[in-house]
């Protein structure tokens, strides 16, 4: 019972640390695919761009041990001005590129919480990320 017990706390603060471990290789992540992608698809292909974007985040994020998160499809907008608040049709005349993108972990603190039996309730499951090229 002592070794289920302490098996469970372990595996416990294993999933916590992924995930705190992801949250902070996000930035690093976001940052590194943003440079990778290439802006020359602007003139002839705007969704182009946010599937490049795309396969960069998860190819960065593959391969890790600590990966315990999944990324929702991101949103590509673009905007003429620092000034504007309705994004344009992406084009080369383009100054601000916004990628948005939804961050989750694999598994909700319900589902590892019920898996241990344990009244925890764990907060930030989505975490929503802009991040602007310019």
């Amino acid at each position: 019972m002592v070794f289920l017990i302490i098996f469970m706390f372990i595996m416990f603060t294993y999933e916590i640390l992924k995930f705190q471990n992801d949250m902070a290789m996000i930035a690093l992540n976001e940052s590194l695919a943003t440079e990778r992608s290439d802006l020359a698809l602007l003139k002839s292909e705007p969704d182009k761009l946010s599937f490049d974007f795309d396969e960069q985040i998860k190819s960065l994020g593959t391969g890790n041990y600590f990966n315990s998160l999944k990324y929702k499809p991101s949103a590509v907008e673009c905007y003429s001005d620092i000034s504007k608040t309705t994004a344009e049709k992406c084009s080369e005349k383009s100054k601000i590129i916004k990628f948005s993108y939804e961050v989750k972990r694999l598994a909700s603190s319900d589902e590892i919480c019920e898996l241990f039996g344990l009244p925890v309730v764990l907060i930030r499951e989505t975490i929503a990320v802009n991040d602007y090229y310019r």
